[in-house]
């Protein structure tokens, strides 16, 4: 499984998920779990997706994502609470 990051989405991965704590190795470990869980996202205009599994630091996260051209490509990512 490959992943599509570029300097737009690591940009927000760095300045959103640094406040919650969430670092790229965490939202790839999330499609690593081999229960994690894919469906599609409702969002008007891009196809997305959500995907929930448990991530490299033992912790329950939500990542929102597209697929281009064969490839994972993060939106967003939090820890899933109660």
């Amino acid at each position: 499984m490959e992943f599509d990051w570029d300097e737009a989405n690591i940009h927000k991965l760095t300045i959103v998920n640094a406040k919650r704590g969430i670092d790229k190795g965490e939202v790839e470990s999330v499609f690593t779990d081999p229960d994690h869980i894919e469906r599609p996202n409702k969002h008007p205009g891009e196809e997305r997706f959500e995907a929930i599994g448990l991530s490299n630091r033992n912790r329950l996260v939500f990542v929102i994502f597209t697929k281009r051209n064969g490839k994972i490509r993060y939106v967003t990512a939090w820890q899933q609470s109660r």
